[in-house]
């Protein structure tokens, strides 16, 4: 499990020879954890352009580097060995930053993903952490961190939707709910961990069944409900 301290979740790894040789970081299980926390899982090469270059065809992600508060742009993908050795979890496109020997913490704050280098294995957390945005209050349970969300735009997202799961070809039969309306839940297309602004357009009402499905199937099935989102509210496919 990552470990924990003053709402972050973290966790460090060595770096080694092949993360600088293969110019991608190997993550471990707990940071792979900490990315899950964040809604970010391995893309696969198969569901990717090939006709793009290597180094271009996954996602391009924001984080931030703690030493310094500058950007640190990375990909998160699954990387393809021989077919005896399963695919292996790396963090791209930060190595020229990292130091063979030194220590890269991968920190989960609720709010965005950071990194930290140290020489010193025992150098994070640092006596000063940065504190969150005031408009952001966490409420943390075991594994899950849940967001302090506009109340309005979540009605609204509700009511537009006459209370009904948007999901295309959706068989929930909904239930009552205390204000005597059909239970319905909210969901950010573009998530809150990823930048996405917690605003109508960007907005699904969905019954807990889709919910759920939108948020833990697999990669693949995540990002097809995503376009298929995106499409409903009429947003970019990118």
């Amino acid at each position: 499990m990552p470990n924990y301290f003053d709402n972050f979740h973290y966790a460090t790894k060595r770096i080694a020879p092949n993360d600088i040789r293969k110019g991608a970081f190997f993550v471990t299980n707990e940071q792979q954890e900490i990315l899950e926390m964040a809604a970010i899982f391995a893309e696969t090469e198969e569901n990717t352009d090939q006709t793009l270059p290597a180094n271009k065809r996954y996602t391009a992600r924001i984080g931030r580097w703690v030493n310094n508060n500058e950007i640190a742009q990375f990909t998160y993908y699954a990387s393809n060995r021989n077919v005896e050795r399963p695919s292996e979890p790396r963090i791209g496109r930060i190595t020229s930053r990292l130091t063979e020997g030194d220590y890269l913490t991968l920190i989960w704050d609720g709010y965005n993903i950071s990194f930290y280098t140290s020489s010193d294995n025992n150098a994070f957390p640092p006596d000063r952490l940065e504190k969150l945005p005031s408009d952001y209050i966490p409420q943390k349970t075991p594994g899950y961190a849940q967001w302090k969300r506009d109340t309005r735009v979540m009605i609204q997202a509700k009511e537009r939707a006459n209370y009904q799961c948007e999901y295309p070809n959706c068989s929930w039969i909904p239930f009552l709910d205390s204000s005597n309306k059909n239970y319905i839940e909210t969901h950010h297309i573009i998530p809150l961990a990823m930048g996405g602004p917690d605003i109508l357009e960007n907005c699904i009402a969905l019954c807990p069944g889709c919910h759920r499905q939108a948020h833990y199937s697999s990669p693949e099935e995540q990002e097809k409900m995503r376009k298929i989102f995106k499409r409903i509210r009429g947003l970019s496919h990118s």
